[in-house]
């Protein structure tokens, strides 16, 4: 089930949902998988920007150590949020400011960010690509060559 709460920290290191960090630090936290809409977030922001959200180079900064991001993950402010935002298209603001909404409780749900009003238009080019046959003559040419394929 999706509102399962789970524990540990686990996953990739930069991708990490807030509430996933915390239940590595505490053994009293747990995290549902809205944190998968936070990493889809920091994923998507990504392709748009170019550069991970939440990475530092070994000798890009003083004392690098995986803490560092954690930290940064963990700590992140709606400010810092904002300040990420500005480097990304504005038309696809709204949509990563909810994903990367750092209250899982208010993170959209799967469903609810595949029917965002960003993402709708792209959706239904996928499911209906242009030169593609209607799903009702695909079927019937399932439907026919399984009638001339059976055999007597």
């Amino acid at each position: 089930r999706g509102d399962r709460e789970l524990q540990g920290c686990m996953g990739t290191l930069g991708y990490l949902a807030p509430e996933v960090v915390k239940a590595g630090v505490s053994t009293d936290s747990a995290y549902t998988n809205k944190c998968d809409i936070w990493s889809l977030g920091a994923v998507f922001l990504e392709l748009l920007i170019g550069e991970p959200a939440f990475h530092r180079d070994a000798g890009q900064c003083d004392g690098y150590t995986e803490e560092v991001v954690l930290r940064e993950i963990q700590e992140v402010t709606q400010e810092g949020i904002e300040r990420l935002l500005r480097k990304a298209p504005w038309a696809a603001a709204a949509f990563l400011r909810r994903m990367l909404t750092k209250d899982p409780e208010l993170r959209p749900s799967a469903r609810e960010a595949l029917n965002d009003a960003y993402v709708t238009p792209a959706r239904k080019k996928l499911m209906t690509p242009a030169g593609a046959l209607p799903v009702k003559t695909v079927l019937e040419r399932f439907r026919a060559h399984a009638k001339a394929s059976t055999t007597s």
